[in-house]
Order: C-alpha cells, then sequence, then structure tokens
C-alpha cells in the first residue's frame, strides 16, 4: 500500500502490510495532537517513507507505537510527537533503520521491559526534550551507527544491550562526547558511558555517521 500528501487521521494497523509514502516528508500522517498516531498491532508490518507528527500529550503517546513482532520502522521522519516511537512490553525482531527523530515532547525512542531482538541503526535522533534512547529492563537488542545529537539526555539503559558494531564498523556518534582520537582512526580512543547501568560505546564515531547499513 503506498500514499501520499496529509492524512489528518489515527492509524490502526491489525494486519501484516507494507505501507510505503512515495514523496518521502510529502506523505505525512497527522494526529491533531490527540492520542498515537499510527499503532501497529500485527506483526511484520513494515512503514516507511512518512513524516509522522502530532501526537496526543499523554506520557504514553507516541508517533508510532508497537506491539507487534517483526515489524521494520524505515526512513521516516518522526517529528514534534510526545513520544517520537514505543516498543511495548516483550516484542521481539523490530528493525528501526535510517529514520529522522527529532523534537519529540518525552524520548525519542523508548525500549519497554522484555523487548528482545531490536536493532536500531542508522538513525539521526535529535532534539528529543528528554531522552534520544530510552530503556528499561530490556536486554539483547542492537544499537549503533545512529547520530544522537543535543537531546537532553542522548540515552539510558539499565539492561544489558550492545552500543556498538565492533571495531572497525564502530558504535554512535554523540554530540556531547569528549575524547579525543589520538590514533586517527574515527573513534574515540575512550568508551562513551550510557547512564543508568554499565553498558557503553566501545568505539564512539568522531564524526556524525554517514554511511549506508546493510540490514541484518
Amino acid at each position: 500500500v503506498s500514499g501520499t500528501g496529509v492524512f489528518w487521521e489515527h492509524l490502526c494497523i491489525s494486519k501484516s502490510i507494507i505501507l510505503v509514502g512515495v514523496q518521502g516528508d510529502c506523505s505525512i500522517i497527522d494526529g491533531r495532537f490527540t492520542g498515537d498516531v499510527i499503532t501497529i498491532c500485527a506483526d511484520e508490518v513494515s512503514i516507511s517513507g512518512f513524516m509522522i507528527q502530532h501526537s496526543g500529550a499523554g506520557e504514553q503517546n507516541a508517533g508510532i507505537v508497537v506491539s507487534g513482532n517483526n515489524c521494520s520502522i524505515m526512513q521516516n521522519t518522526i517529528y514534534d510527537n510526545f513520544q517520537g516511537i514505543i516498543l511495548k512490553q516483550s516484542i521481539k525482531n523490530i528493525q528501526i533503520v535510517d529514520n529522522k527523530i527529532s523534537d519529540n515532547g518525552w524520548n525519542g525512542i523508548t525500549l519497554n521491559s522484555g523487548c528482545t531482538g531490536i536493532h536500531i541503526f542508522g538513525n539521526t535522533i535529535a532534539d528529543n526534550f528528554y531522552a534520544g534512547i530510552g530503556i528499561s529492563e530490556a536486554s539483547n537488542n542492537y544499537i549503533y551507527h545512529n547520530n544522537f545529537k543535543t537531546n537532553r539526555h542522548q540515552a539510558y539503559d539499565d539492561a544489558a544491550n550492545i552500543w556498538d558494531d565492533g571495531y572497525p564498523s564502530g558504535g554512535n556518534y554523540w554530540s556531547d562526547y569528549t575524547g579525543f582520537d589520538d590514533d586517527g582512526d574515527g573513534f574515540g580512543d575512550t568508551p562513551y558511558a550510557i547512564p543508568e547501568g554499565i553498558n557503553i560505546d566501545r568505539y564512539p564515531l568522531m564524526a556524525p555517521y554517514a554511511g549506508e547499513d546493510t540490514i541484518p
């Protein structure tokens, strides 16, 4: 299914579907500042190429709320919602790839307890009021090659997750990283510590990530 234009609605997806905005940010889904803009409650849903904006202002309101497994959110702009993306409890195998997630009223992305097998890479996560990514009691997830820019808190994570893709692939770009790159390999010489737990990005990028990933 594809679409273009401005859609003033709340979209609830209850079956497996591929939803594509054919003109990028010209395909807008606007929640008119109420509720959740898109709710995914089915498995194997793919959303790409939309601008998703203006959810309600409740703590659990978001541009996209996901409670299905094996879904992908790719190449969207998720802007000016209360939360950008919320992954509900215990969902598995979600790919969040190459999105622009900015100016949301709380977190850019929130992972709730029990989420596992979540791959978050190639995104620009900027200017979100609280955290770029917040993870609570959700382990075995992978976050790398993202650009974290001027979020109040870039990230927090109290569980056990992977915040880089090893060497020489590297980790994430953090606009508040204060380390140095004395050996000139493009990675900071000291890890970037993720608050709230023991996780670190071992290979923080010295410049914003601008390459292309292969989807695992």
